[in-house]
């Protein structure tokens, strides 16, 4: 009785419900390797825990661990969780009854960094994971004339029973129970096993029917592209015949063209000299008859100029008679000539003064104010509309301005400026005025 008990590894798995199912080490590992996808486990991490059972299925070691799966519901291939080590390497479990178990989980983990790939099992009253792992194994509740496994059997001489008889009797019923939970899992196991198969076996026929079709379809393609091909090679020789009768062609008429284009030039040539030369001497001929008639008049403009400068002579001298004959009547008679000019006011005109003013009345009445006539013809100017003359922008600015009244003090800088514009004259300013 004293020999080593044999370990036997078990998975178990964790649904919301408890534990949904149950594998042999050797199925774990066939379902690590995706040969049978879990489809429930899709797409998310799945709880398991692992086991070491000795020969009456009591629980030595657990170390709880989560599995991650893909889309297919199949392992994620990186996971490589040393399950047997962590085991070995357990801490101090709870009493599943064969003393304290050897414990590996999220918080009890002697590996450090495999901590991230395990979990906690919990025990409350919604909750109890260590309950359900004793349900599936069938640690609780004991039948009739069996040993109750959670705990070990302790003999006492009052029992008055033989001790190795009832222990080889315990044996006997724990190797029948532990062959009955190993067939019932091989058999599920087995069952499972001729479903994956068969749905193996049904997803390689669809895939080979997929195959056959596209092989069809590639050959379908093939005897297509050739013919598309062909054709292709078709229009690429008749394209080229075509472009080459074309370049031909237009070889030809580029000849002829050029042939053209000379002989139309050489036309327009001749043409155009003839019309040169015809327009030149129609040219000539008029220029003939211009410089005569340019002569012609010349001759009468120096004719008609002398009639004219003596006919003013003679006006003049006569408009002179009369005029001194009216003016010295008048001034006999005591009438006075009195005219009004702004800026010198009303003017009292003698009679010698009458024929001066007549004849320069700006010259005259600016000579009377003791300024040029050109600043009394800007003052006049300015006394007419007083406004600001500064050029902005290409135009005038406009600005009313006060009015001088006296052609003397008319300043032709500052007083045609406003207030905003007398201290942007300039030189050249000066110069124009």
């Amino acid at each position: 009785m004293n020999e080593e008990a044999v370990l036997t590894p078990v998975v178990l798995g964790f649904g919301d419900q408890g534990v949904n199912r149950a594998l042999l080490f050797p199925d774990f590992q066939a379902l690590w390797r995706g040969e049978g996808p879990l489809l429930d486990c899709a797409g998310r991490r799945h709880r398991f825990v692992y086991l070491l059972l000795d020969d009456h299925r009591r629980v030595k070691a657990a170390v709880f661990f989560l599995l991650a799966f893909d889309a297919q519901g199949c392992p994620l291939p990186e996971w490589d969780l040393p399950l047997m080590e962590l085991a070995e390497r357990g801490g101090v479990g709870p009493d599943l009854g064969a003393g304290p178990i050897r414990l590996a989980s999220r918080s009890q983990c002697a590996i450090s960094w495999h901590q991230g790939d395990l979990w906690d099992p919990r025990s409350d009253e919604d909750h109890d994971d260590w309950q359900a792992i004793r349900d599936c194994l069938g640690l609780v509740a004991p039948r009739d004339g069996e040993v109750e496994l959670a705990g070990e059997y302790h003999p006492s001489a009052a029992d008055g029973i033989d001790v190795e008889a009832r222990l080889e009797r315990v044996r006997r019923i724990l190797a029948q129970e532990h062959q009955e939970a190993l067939d019932k899992l091989i058999a599920g196991q087995r069952t499972r096993l001729l479903t994956l198969t068969r749905q193996h076996q049904e997803d390689l026929a669809r895939l080979q029917r997929d195959a056959d079709e596209l092989r069809t379809a590639k050959a379908e393609l093939e005897v297509r592209y050739a013919a598309l091909a062909q054709h292709l090679e078709q229009q690429n020789d008749l394209a080229r015949q075509q472009r080459e009768e074309l370049n031909e062609q237009m070889r030809t008429l580029e000849r002829n063209a050029l042939y053209k284009i000379e002989a139309l030039r050489i036309q327009a040539e001749a043409e155009s000299e003839a019309r040169v030369a015809a327009a030149v001497n129609e040219l000539k001929n008029q220029l003939s008859i211009r410089e005569v008639e340019l002569k012609y008049r010349d001759e009468l403009d120096g004719q008609l100029q002398d009639d004219i400068r003596q006919l003013r002579e003679r006006c003049a001298q006569l408009v002179a008679d009369s005029n001194e004959g009216q003016l010295e009547r008048l001034a006999r008679q005591g009438i006075l000539f009195v005219t009004f000019q702004p800026g010198a006011g009303h003017l009292i005109l003698g009679r010698q003064d009458v024929p001066r003013f007549s004849a320069d009345p700006l010259g005259f009445v600016a000579e009377h104010c003791k300024v040029s006539r050109e600043q009394y013809q800007r003052w006049l100017e300015h006394h007419q509309q007083p406004v600001c003359q500064a050029e902005v922008d290409g135009e005038r600015c406009g600005r009313p301005v006060a009015r001088v009244e006296h052609p003397a003090q008319f300043d032709p800088l500052r007083s045609t400026r406003c207030a905003e514009h007398r201290g942007d004259d300039s030189d050249g300013d000066v110069a124009n005025l």
